[in-house]
């Protein structure tokens, strides 16, 4: 889309902003979202183009995004949460549908990501969609060379078979701090779905990752970035994103290794990251406003060009960095796509015992 037809589209989305008077403050919407999940510019263009101004806060995990979401009166405008949180904050009435009319730009997403979040919200009528991907194993290509020269990288049997993932417990392993991700990973490698949602299945999974739990040195969803960039641990359960960064740190800095992500050849977890407008938003148009400039191709490009993962924007494919659109782990191949799959939203029984369950692994009892 043109600067011309991009400025109509977002004049549109105005409208209803546009009648403030010229004394009254300037129009604020208030994001929630990851830390370094945007392009430098992403921002400061906003506001340039539309004159709102943008106050944006951090999270560091979905569970504390979820609470506030369900608890309400979080003050946010513009949230980002997981597809797979979608069904729950919808029936809880804790976010509001999206009026399309206001959301041109949703037009250019595509229809297999449509689909995709079609399965937590029916007829995509609650969220606009952001980025994607996929939880794999983050390597130091050198240092499981020299521990286990056969290592299974593509598999989960580097996380979760005791006796590969204690060869690499000296030089770090980690985790992520997200209870979804870690038990649906070591179901899968397992042979088991946590979509069942099986108590019975959950404690077995229990018994597993406490097999593992002594050579794990921590659970976090950003300090893998920079400690397998600096060579501080050697084997990460990562977002492929959060690899390709610390890959990219690593050979800026001149570091005597590579970096490696692998997809397990047992299969994925494929996230989406949804964005929703709370049902107490303060100033929903505006959120709305942002939203729409989110999936706008040519503010998409270069946001996955900074955060290194895929977005669902159709037309933003040919504006992205070749060597980025052309990476497997990033843009998977059809036949890698076909063992991917989404995690269901889980009932309250099965993820209360899930949050205790993490709980104890983490503390190690």
């Amino acid at each position: 889309m043109g600067l011309h037809k991009l400025t109509q589209a977002i004049l549109l989305v105005l409208a209803p902003l546009c009648v403030q008077a010229a004394d009254t403050p300037k129009p604020v919407v208030n994001l929630y979202i990851w830390g370094e999940y945007l392009a430098p510019d992403t921002l400061t263009n906003f506001e340039k183009q539309t004159g709102i101004h943008v106050v944006a806060d951090h999270f560091d995990s979905l569970e504390t995004v979820e609470t506030k979401l369900l608890t309400g009166r979080s003050g946010y405008d513009l949230v980002l949460t997981a597809g797979q949180h979608l069904s729950r904050a919808i029936q809880s009435g804790a976010i509001q549908p999206v009026d399309k009319q206001r959301l041109p730009h949703f037009a250019g997403v595509g229809e297999e990501f449509r689909q995709h979040m079609a399965v937590f919200d029916p007829g995509n009528r609650y969220a606009g969609i952001y980025a994607w991907g996929t939880t794999g194993v983050g390597f130091q290509d050198e240092a499981v060379k020299q521990r286990l020269p056969d290592a299974p990288t593509d598999s989960w049997a580097m996380l979760f078979d005791p006796a590969v993932v204690a060869k690499f417990a000296d030089c770090g392993v980690s985790l992520l701090n997200d209870p979804n991700e870690v038990f649906a990973a070591v179901m899968k490698y397992m042979g088991l779905d946590i979509n069942r949602q099986n108590l019975d299945d959950l404690k077995r999974a229990e018994a597993q990752l406490a097999k593992i739990r002594p050579y794990i040195r921590y659970f976090d969803n950003d300090l893998n970035i920079s400690d397998l960039a600096n060579g501080n641990t050697c084997v990460a359960m990562s977002w492929n994103g959060n690899v390709a960064i610390a890959a990219g740190q690593a050979e800026a800095a001149g570091k005597p290794y590579k970096l490696g992500y692998r997809i397990p050849k047992e299969g994925t977890l494929i996230w989406f990251d949804a964005m929703v407008i709370p049902k107490d938003a303060p100033h929903p148009q505006a959120g709305l406003a942002l939203m729409d400039y989110l999936m706008t191709p040519e503010v998409m490009a270069p946001i996955t060009d900074t955060i290194h993962y895929a977005n669902a924007i159709t037309a933003a494919d040919s504006l992205i960095d070749p060597a980025i659109r052309n990476d497997p782990g990033t843009y998977p191949p059809t036949e890698v796509r076909a063992s991917l799959y989404s995690k269901n939203d889980n009932g309250k029984d099965f993820n209360r015992a899930l949050i205790r369950a993490f709980s104890r692994l983490k503390s190690g009892l």
